[in-house]
């Protein structure tokens, strides 16, 4: 205990004295006396063996309660943690919603701006009101991609109608060779009624 005691101690002017003797005092209540502490029915020998096992568990006491002490300081320290962890949690999720504004506030500032922009006529595409078009609602779209998507259009209707005119040609292929497997099944029937009728003609001498 007195090697505790600093320089800058606010408890150096203490009774030193008083302290030792308590210190003193408590020392010798830890330890055990044969002649005061040795029960009647044990004698000092055997209570002597006893004395070591007797300290140990002391020691062990002494032990156990220092780290119980420790634990629950660390569960308070722990407890206290925590309770700055939810605080900065807290005030983190505040600034990083506050951030979150901020960006989309600053994506806002950035692309959304006034300009003039002149149009053709015939190409604009929203209502004319009488006294002033809200053009608020209408999309610029560049010349150079109307023309890449009606490029890509005509191509798809190009191939569409070749595609057509191959089918249109396969058809009347096949219909001719249905109607030139009609005259053949035609011309055999033909040709196996004029086999019949030769048969049937009279013979003479």
């Amino acid at each position: 205990m007195m090697s505790g005691m600093v320089e800058n101690d606010p408890f150096k002017d203490l009774d030193t004295d008083k302290v030792n003797a308590e210190i003193k005092l408590m020392e010798e209540e830890e330890k055990y006396v044969i002649e005061r502490d040795c029960p009647t029915d044990i004698s000092h020998q055997v209570f002597a063996s006893y004395m070591p096992e007797r300290y140990k568990r002391i020691q062990l006491e002494k032990t156990k309660d220092a780290n119980n002490k420790r634990l629950n300081q660390l569960k308070d320290h722990l407890h206290h943690l925590r309770s700055d962890l939810n605080v900065l949690q807290d005030e983190f999720n505040i600034l990083d919603q506050k951030c979150t504004k901020i960006e989309d506030r600053s994506a806002k500032l950035r692309f959304n701006f006034e300009v003039i922009v002149y149009l053709k006529q015939g190409q604009v595409e929203v209502p004319q009101l009488p006294v002033a078009t809200d053009y608020k609602d209408a999309i610029l779209i560049r010349e150079e991609i109307i023309g890449y998507e009606n490029k890509k259009i005509k191509q798809k209707g190009n191939t569409k109608v070749q595609k057509m005119g191959d089918i249109l040609n396969a058809n009347t292929k096949l219909k001719l060779h249905e109607t030139e497997s009609k005259i053949k099944d035609l011309k055999i029937i033909d040709y196996e009624q004029r086999a019949m009728d030769v048969q049937l003609y009279r013979v003479t001498k």
